[in-house]
């Protein structure tokens, strides 16, 4: 009887360790879709250039009433910090990197979004909200157009590579998702290059409308780069503290 009387226990630990899992995957699926729904809304917005850059300007209205309110910057944000901190302890808790090539281009593709946004997020929001820069799309088209379309470009099929494959591993559940894959298919292929098009087409139509707003002061300036300086520096130590974390695990 001795030898048998920490089993219950254990079972207990176990079942406790899958309720963990299950909200863990509950909480990360979510906090997935609520980052999809802001990366779908933006691509979409994106695509718009194709008829102008008024027609995106009046679509980014609807946009920033929304993400940028008080409501959807928590919801976005704190979507954000849940899917980063969730996919970060599953990859450090992983026992063996043994897995499907699918999952490999995931967990890849997430963690070079970082290094390819930060700059991004802090030359639009970030400036416009701490040094007073114009935001708009027809000042930030000049910049993009000018200085990062290859970057751009690259940040657009990584956050959308990675967000398919999420999206993808869940539908695949339901009982419909045969019937639908196809046109799943086509919409994936379609949303990102719409977006394409119209970041294209509208910055090209921003270089040569050439708002004076896309000038900077001295003082945007100083501070964008110091912004940018910080996150390049904190994203290093970040890899790094994580190379340094999956070395000492694998040990």
């Amino acid at each position: 009887m001795d030898q048998q009387t920490p089993k219950p226990a254990l079972a207990g630990s176990a079942t406790g360790a899958g309720r963990l899992a299950g909200v863990e995957r509950t909480a990360r699926l979510w906090s997935g879709l609520v980052l999809f729904a802001f990366v779908l809304t933006h691509f979409l917005n994106h695509a718009l250039g194709i008829f102008g850059i008024a027609v995106m300007e009046e679509a980014q209205l609807w946009r920033i009433y929304v993400w940028r309110s008080s409501p959807g910057t928590v919801l976005l944000y704190g979507a954000a910090a849940i899917h980063v901190l969730l996919a970060l302890k599953r990859i450090v808790e992983r026992r063996t990197w043994r897995m499907p090539l699918r999952d490999i281009f995931q967990i890849c593709l997430g963690l070079a979004i970082p290094f390819l946004l930060y700059q991004h997020a802090i030359g639009t929001r970030w400036v416009s909200e701490v040094a007073n820069v114009n935001d708009a799309y027809g000042v930030t088209l000049q910049h993009l157009w000018s200085n990062r379309v290859w970057m751009q470009t690259a940040l657009t099929l990584v956050v959308w590579g990675h967000a398919m494959i999420g999206i993808e591993y869940y539908l695949r559940t339901k009982t419909w998702w045969p019937r639908w894959r196809q046109a799943f298919v086509v919409l994936a292929i379609l949303v990102p290059l719409a977006a394409l098009a119209g970041y294209v087409a509208a910055g090209r139509e921003a270089v040569v409308a050439a708002h004076p707003d896309a000038r900077w002061t001295v003082e945007q300036v100083a501070a964008y780069d110091t912004a940018t300086r910080f996150a390049y520096n904190a994203l290093i130590v970040f890899g790094i503290a994580l190379i340094v974390l999956l070395a000492v695990r694998a040990l």
